[in-house]
């Protein structure tokens, strides 16, 4: 969570008005935590979405993820606080998504809380986590 602690650290910076996209060729799968990691938040524009691997993955290095309200993406972020600012109805669209991101990013305090709350909530989606809970189910 250092690198988290830098982002963080530095993130004070603008939003921009109009968000930088870009493509980038696929990523080797040890690189994709670190590149995640080094988000400020991630968008995940699924329409439909059946556990939300991507979401989760985010959330497990403490980024946050904004998403349509979906499938099991409002699950993945039962108890965090301020979960209805990062879920967006589907009629409202891309645009939604981004201006979401901008209300995230625009208070520090409240993105430092989401991003922690984010990160101790994907605890219960690591692979230790979920064998233990099978285990205890079967026995």
């Amino acid at each position: 969570m250092e690198e988290k602690a830098g982002v963080l650290a530095a993130h004070p910076r603008p939003v921009p008005e109009t968000p930088r996209r870009s493509a980038l060729p696929a990523l080797p799968w040890d690189e994709v935590p670190t590149w995640l990691a080094e988000a400020s938040a991630i968008i995940v524009p699924s329409s439909r979405e059946t556990f939300g691997l991507v979401a989760a993955e985010a959330m497990s290095v403490g980024t946050p993820f904004v998403s349509h309200r979906t499938g099991n993406l409002p699950d993945l972020l039962a108890g965090v606080p301020g979960a209805d600012r990062l879920l967006v109805e589907p009629a409202l669209g891309s645009p939604g998504l981004v201006a979401a991101v901008h209300e995230l990013l625009a208070n520090p305090v409240t993105y430092a809380a989401v991003t922690w709350a984010v990160y101790y909530a994907a605890s219960d989606y690591r692979p230790i986590r979920v064998a233990e809970t099978f285990l205890k189910a079967v026995s």
